[in-house]
């Protein structure tokens, strides 16, 4: 992923962060720039993958206040496309239960799916120092 933790988090909180994220199927997505969206949705019909299209909320809190753009270098992504990737994630449910979503206490959702993480797990793939233990 193309992020690390804002300097403020706790260790725990974290965990469960990456843990969210991971069973969400969202820490190892594609960041597609909108410009690419048709292209990539038309690719060759055999191929799978996950892809994460931005649909950045403004005004409330998202996940950028919890993450920020890590070092990159990729090849047709900019630090705006991931932005606004971590601006569609909201931290806590809203009314309507239909957002993306993830609470400081582990509880996540995306659309009508709920899930809750273990508080367990240790981070090891966000942030470079974290991958650099790996």
């Amino acid at each position: 992923m193309a992020v690390d933790f804002q300097g403020d988090l706790r260790e725990e909180e974290k965990g469960r962060l990456e843990e969210a994220l991971m069973d969400m199927g969202i820490l190892d997505a594609l960041i597609i720039p909108h410009r690419y969206k048709k292209q990539v949705l038309k690719m060759d019909k055999d191929m799978s993958d996950r892809y994460l299209f931005a649909s950045p909320k403004y005004l409330m809190h998202e996940l950028s206040q919890k993450l920020k753009v890590d070092k990159i270098n990729i090849n047709g992504i900019n630090e705006e496309d991931i932005y606004d990737v971590l601006k569609s994630i909201l931290i806590d449910e809203q009314e309507g239960g239909e957002s993306t979503f993830i609470s400081q206490y582990g509880h996540y959702g995306i659309g009508p799916i709920r899930g809750k993480t273990s508080s367990t797990y240790k981070y090891k793939y966000i942030g470079a120092a974290a991958r650099k233990k790996i």
